[in-house]
């Protein structure tokens, strides 16, 4: 999975990595979880019956269009703006996925919650709810969790194939808040079919339904210097943000 970076240097790459500028005031962004990057999967977890799983380091985002890299522990959904001096030069979709370990289960299981800390939400609508649907994941969970680059594929497989759930999830959660999503039928009958075929790991695939709009205008393709510049503001952003929670 992801390399042994201490926890610091995680959340600072993660927030180069996602190199998105996520003010409240932008004009078309829909998302939930962000700034996540914040959390590297503490609260975050698989609850099968009794037992626990958390997803730790081994969660993340893959989009077409916009680049990840394996030291970003963020599981940011939606639609994301890029923005230079309050200018929008870019949008992205971001499809999410959490990996557990289920080596020492034994099926069959008769419930599957799904734990996630909120952290942040933003609708331009001004929508109290946004729709949060799971999937099942066919990419190898290698390459998926090493979450670089961009790829139009895997961020499809995240985001369709077998439903296991759609959830209506508030945009006024606090920061600290964990919503919980309780598998569906589809979702367990996977579970237990890994467990059962001795898999060492269960996926789930993650993105906002219906799909936000991207206005192609704004969608263009990122760059090395925008990805840095964007890098070092969006870390700034994340810094001040914190330190005002911490005053």
């Amino acid at each position: 999975m992801h390399n042994g970076l201490n926890a610091l240097t995680r959340r600072i790459l993660g927030v180069v990595a996602i190199a998105l500028a996520l003010a409240a005031n932008t004009a078309s962004a829909d998302y939930l979880f962000a700034f996540s990057n914040a959390n590297e999967g503490v609260a975050n977890n698989l609850t099968i019956d009794s037992s626990v799983r958390y997803s730790g380091v081994n969660q993340g985002w893959w989009s077409a269009t916009f680049s990840n890299n394996a030291s970003n522990p963020n599981y940011f959904v939606g639609l994301a703006t890029e923005e230079d001096d309050e200018n929008v030069i870019g949008e992205h979709l971001l499809n999410n996925f959490f990996i557990f370990d289920i080596s020492n289960l034994s099926a069959p299981a008769s419930s599957a919650v799904l734990n996630l800390q909120f952290f942040e939400a933003y609708s331009s609508t001004g929508a109290a709810i946004l729709t949060y649907s799971l999937f099942d994941v066919s990419t190898n969970l290698a390459l998926l969790n090493a979450n670089t680059g961009t790829s139009l594929g895997i961020f499809n497989d995240l985001g369709s194939g077998t439903s296991y759930g759609s959830f209506s999830i508030s945009t006024s959660h606090g920061f600290f808040d964990v919503v919980s999503l309780t598998l569906n039928s589809a979702g367990l009958a996977d579970l237990n079919a890994a467990i059962s075929g001795g898999a060492q790991q269960f996926a789930i695939g993650g993105m906002l339904t219906p799909t936000p709009v991207v206005d192609q205008h704004n969608s263009v393709p990122d760059s090395a210097n925008t990805l840095v510049l964007f890098g070092l503001a969006a870390a700034g952003i994340w810094s001040l943000r914190n330190r005002k929670r911490a005053a």
